[in-house]
């Protein structure tokens, strides 16, 4: 242990040496020898993972040298043999430090919030010090577990730590957005569709244009604002554009498309989510309401609900689970919507309620362009009536099922039908590469092709709804396909709930749920509703599921906020990092079964001589990319995170080698 001790104390010393950091910033960034010798006497094992103390010009070296070769290619294999050589000092670690390193990576993210109307000048006259809310959210477990929910739940290395930075907002932000909230009140309209009671439905884009203004004189991290705005009658936030205002139910919020969201707790809540039995619902307790405490302990008493409420955001909106990890980056992303009618002829291509392919497109674009991964969106069409295959996957997996409900005269029985969702899985499974082939797409994506999803769409012309499993329209099968259902019926009243109202479901319209599963099958991205943690595993809570989401019944919108963007970059690079760093700890505790006690200080001692210079090359190489790579991530620079977490994948395969 103290020989331990001494020799880290050794590489902090060299590395915290006045000369040696004063002679680094004369080195020109193209130094790739002096550079990596550096490099390798600064590697120290920390909680943190394999710290990393470099001058900024070695620090611009490798990230240009990472930005500038594409992330398939072997960057040790790109450099010359005298920079190689300077990578292939011994750092000194046992298998302990070494599998420290590879397991216990972290990293910080920062969440500022924002209150307003709490300094006396909102609803009820709150005056809530930012000072004591701080203190509440120091007192929270800042450690979010990182899981990838299928096919089971999988935990991933890398883990953050959030850390949160209380302040007010802007001083006159808080009589703006009154001002705005009490104009609509008076100018808009009220409805009573949603209760027995008038409710004043307020356009959200009054409120977030005064919230973005703020938003855009910060920093840029991660914001939540909590407002508190005093408005003299019963209101809610409206988010539809045209159609029916119960296409999307009204709420008090907006998740942005930057990173920022907003909670209004003076907005009127009733109830939303599903119905009884189900999960995650939506009351009038779900968030804090002023009203609801006593006047003289209420700057008080309400503290650890917003701090609870802030939480709620970080664990849906900045960290949300994965929905699966096997995600691989490709420069190209093809996504080819194979509709399946049941018709003797091909139907219109103006025919209304049909994926629009120029919106889906662009939505997946969004998410795609910082990783410069061009998308397309293409249509084939298989008729019933030349697919035998297409026939028979419908067939076997349309399924009946009676129900018994409540009558004037007593209970009466209804069928329905519906798609059985591992029925459908099995046919697709067994010809998905003969539907491929009828609908013409080449599926090789060897030698640098592009990935292809499937997304396979039954279109039928009953008028009776016919679901996936009942519930859904579409959905992603284990293979990672997409499979949707489109019928000819009316709108009909959902399993959930907005106020007093039934949200509906229009069997015709599937541009949504596709947009939807098309995200959660090509990044990984989770359903808005959904989170986990250690201590309730998978939960559900439909808080933040209205507004801006292309998930849930209780939204119509079919664009993604920077909730599903950053998520869809983030879940590239943990898949590639919780890829390398899994392989390369079971290599090296694989060592440890060669130890005649159970107990190895250095995988060296095992090595071929030939095979000890490769090891601490690639050691080196593979430590620093994953410390840079959690480093991206915490800065939200997800597209340099990718390029760093990649290239790990060909450290790993020479370690194995």
């Amino acid at each position: 242990m103290e020989q331990q001790i001494s020799r880290t104390q050794r590489r902090r010393q060299r590395c915290s040496n006045p000369a040696i950091m004063q002679q680094t910033q004369s080195w020109p960034v193209n130094s790739s020898a002096a550079v990596a010798t550096l490099l390798l006497m600064c590697l120290v094992p920390s909680a943190w993972g394999a710290h990393v103390r470099v001058s900024k010009p070695m620090r611009d070296h490798i990230r240009q040298f990472v930005s500038q070769i594409p992330v398939h290619k072997d960057y040790l294999g790109e450099m010359t043999d005298s920079q190689r050589i300077s990578w292939s000092g011994d750092l000194g670690y046992s298998v302990n430090e070494t599998l420290k390193a590879l397991t216990e990576v972290k990293l910080k993210i920062r969440v500022d919030v924002k209150l307003v109307g709490f300094a006396g000048d909102g609803n009820e006259a709150l005056l809530t010090p930012e000072h004591n809310l701080q203190m509440y959210l120091r007192g929270l477990h800042s450690e979010l577990d990182t899981v990838a929910l299928n096919p089971a739940v999988a935990h991933m290395a890398v883990n953050p730590d959030i850390s949160f930075r209380v302040q007010p907002a802007y001083y006159e932000l808080a009589t703006k957005v009154s001002a705005a909230i009490n104009q609509g009140v008076n100018t808009g309209q009220s409805t009573n569709l949603f209760g027995p009671f008038q409710l004043h439905l307020i356009p959200y884009q009054n409120v977030d244009k005064l919230i973005q203004e703020d938003f855009d004189h910060s920093d840029g991290t991660y914001t939540i604002y909590l407002l508190n705005p005093a408005a003299h009658a019963p209101y809610a936030y409206s988010y539809h554009d045209g159609g029916n205002a119960t296409d999307s139910c009204p709420g008090s919020l907006w998740v942005s498309h930057k990173r920022y969201a907003w909670l209004d707790l003076s907005a009127n809540l009733t109830f939303y989510g599903p119905g009884p039995g189900g999960r995650g619902q939506v009351f009038t307790h779900s968030v804090p309401v002023v009203k609801h405490y006593k006047k003289d302990v209420v700057s008080k008493a309400i503290l650890p609900d917003l701090a609870a409420l802030v939480w709620s955001a970080c664990e849906h909106l900045i960290w949300p689970p994965l929905y699966h990890g096997k995600l691989s980056y490709n420069r190209q992303l093809e996504v080819h919507l194979i509709y399946m009618v049941e018709a003797l002829m091909r139907p219109s291509p103006a025919m209304a309620g049909r994926v629009d392919v120029a919106a889906l497109q662009e939505q997946l674009q969004t998410v795609a362009k910082p990783l410069k991964q061009q998308v397309s969106v293409t249509e084939h069409f298989l008729l019933f009536s030349e697919c035998d295959h297409c026939v028979a996957a419908y067939s076997g997996a349309l399924k009946a099922r009676t129900s018994r409900s409540a009558g004037e005269k007593g209970f009466h029985l209804s069928m329905s039908q519906y798609l059985d969702l591992t029925e459908m899985e099995k046919w697709l499974k067994d010809w998905r590469d003969v539907l491929l082939s009828e609908a013409g797409i080449n599926w090789d994506t060897e030698h640098g092709g592009a990935a292809i999803l499937p997304v396979f769409v039954f279109d039928v012309p009953t008028k009776e709804p016919v679901l996936l499993d009942g519930v859904l329209q579409a959905s992603v099968l284990g293979s990672g396909d997409v499979v949707a259902i489109r019928t000819a019926g009316e709108p009909f009243a959902t399993f959930f709930g907005c106020f007093d109202t039934h949200m509906a479901l229009n069997p015709k319209q599937i541009h949504r749920p596709v947009l939807a599963a098309t995200l959660q099958a090509a990044y990984g991205v989770a359903e808005t509703a959904v989170s986990w943690s250690q201590a309730t595993g998978k939960t559900w809570s439909f808080l933040w599921s209205v507004g801006q989401t292309p998930f849930g019944a209780l939204s119509n919108q079919a664009t993604v906020s920077f909730a599903q963007r950053d998520a869809a970059l983030r879940n590239m690079a943990l898949a590639y990092l919780n890829s390398s760093m899994n392989h390369a700890a079971m290599l090296i505790k694989g060592f440890e079964f060669l130890a005649p006690d159970g107990h190895l200080e250095q995988v060296k001692s095992y090595l071929q001589p030939d095979q000890v210079i490769p090891y601490n090359q690639r050691t080196a190489l593979l430590l620093f990319k994953i410390r840079e790579a959690a480093a991206a991530l915490a800065s939200q620079q997800h597209a340099l995170a990718v390029g760093y977490a990649a290239s790990t994948v060909q450290d790993v395969a020479a370690l194995h080698k």
